[in-house]
């Protein structure tokens, strides 16, 4: 053998791998960040936004909150939640009832 070869039959080549590929996993887990996830926060122009005008409104004293006026809920998050909210069986016809009722 000239060295470039590993030895099949030996297993402490096969041990020094997996012992390398763990240190390698754990240097890949160690660069992960400590920071605490991005807190979202009720943004005022979803009141006017088409998708959103006419079930939205702010939870007063929580920042972080917004609450559907149609389903009576409350929805963390940000606009992805407000989307996937909209998109509720539950919602759209909470939605159409609400609208019905405004025109009585």
């Amino acid at each position: 053998m000239d060295g470039s070869e590993e030895n099949i039959d030996d297993p402490s080549s096969e041990e020094k791998s997996e012992d390398d590929s763990s240190a390698h996993s754990t240097a890949k887990r160690a660069k992960k960040s400590t920071k605490e996830p991005h807190q979202k926060t009720f943004q005022t122009k979803w009141l006017s936004d088409s998708r959103f005008k006419g079930w939205l409104k702010a939870v007063p004293n929580d920042k972080s909150a917004a609450q559907c006026v149609a389903c009576k809920c409350v929805i963390k998050g940000g606009n992805s939640e407000l989307v996937k909210h909209s998109q509720r069986q539950k919602h759209i016809v909470a939605v159409k009832g609400v609208k019905n009722s405004a025109y009585r």
